[in-house]
């Protein structure tokens, strides 16, 4: 995806069809992958001709996200192209059984809040400034309801994700081994990898030999790519290390020098990454129209 778009194209109409794309002071024609004849049967089977094809994008963006998803088709994924079901209306024991909703994510995830979940609310807005997000308006039918919720959160998951450098940080607590202001020194990654001061609870990440983060909250664990959280994967793969077929050496702290950036806000732009990606997946609905969960037979 790309981060900086204009919605007009050079005929002056919105989003119709060849879309100018800047990407590094260039400018390019963005062609839409989904075809005219799939905008046709969302637009036929929702009765909503509201529907474009960036809707539909975010749609299937959404849809990926949902646990019951990919529950149901964890098998199929490993070894096929995704079935993208069309999503059911919004039905009022959709929009308000938090108990359901809550016996879902466990399937997925690991027990958490128990606060109210409304399904049929839209998803918090991004929380991260740039990015595309204008909302444009959308047709109300009751039978798209399920469309738009899917939609929608997946526009918001987008610019979540496509904006996740620049994004506010998670107030982490910082326990630092050294006297007076922060040294550039005091953010260097070594050989070493960053480990978990608990594994048990992993509420508090060593940085290194001077920079300890803490207060970690549970939430920032429930988003899960490719088995494992951001958090782990930052963990995994931020330290310097040597290819042994090439000798060459992967020092992620010259990145840092060549951006501004430093380790500490990463991880804390991760973590706030990460729990607001859960807090819009518990907005998702059920995407199957025969009431598919994960006791069924």
């Amino acid at each position: 995806m790309f981060s900086s778009v204009d919605d007009k194209c050079s005929c002056g109409n919105a989003m119709p069809c060849g879309v100018e794309v800047v990407l590094d002071g260039k400018r390019y024609i963005r062609h839409d992958n989904i075809l005219d004849e799939a905008l046709d049967a969302y637009q036929s089977n929702y009765n909503d001709t509201s529907i474009t094809k960036d809707d539909i994008f975010y749609y299937v963006y959404g849809l990926l996200h949902s646990p019951l998803y990919k529950a149901r088709y964890q098998n199929n994924l490993r070894r096929e192209l995704p079935r993208i079901p069309m999503a059911p209306p919004l039905f009022a024991e959709q929009k308000g059984d938090a108990a359901s909703i809550a016996r879902r994510r466990g399937f997925i995830h690991r027990e958490h809040s128990k606060a109210q979940v409304d399904a049929s609310s839209d998803p918090p807005p991004s929380p991260c400034e740039g990015g595309r997000g204008a909302q444009r308006t959308q047709g109300d039918a009751s039978s798209s309801s399920g469309f738009w919720a899917f939609s929608k959160a997946g526009r918001s998951l987008s610019e979540l994700h496509l904006n996740y450098e620049t994004c506010e940080e998670y107030p982490l607590s910082e326990e630092r081994n050294f006297i007076g202001d922060p040294e550039p020194e005091h953010y260097q990654l070594g050989s070493r990898r960053m480990s978990w001061i608990d594994k048990e609870t992993k509420n508090a990440i060593r940085v290194n030999d001077y920079i300890t983060l803490g207060n970690i909250p549970p939430d920032a664990h429930r988003y899960v790519v490719n088995g494992r959280t951001p958090l782990e994967w930052i963990i995994d793969r931020y330290h310097i290390k040597t290819d042994k077929a090439s000798g060459i050496v992967h020092d992620p702290n010259k990145w840092f020098e060549e951006t501004g950036d430093n380790i500490v806000s990463m991880i804390k732009r991760i973590t706030h990454t990460s729990i607001q990606t859960a807090k819009i997946i518990d907005t998702l609905p059920t995407p199957f129209t025969d009431g598919w969960t994960p006791e069924s037979p």
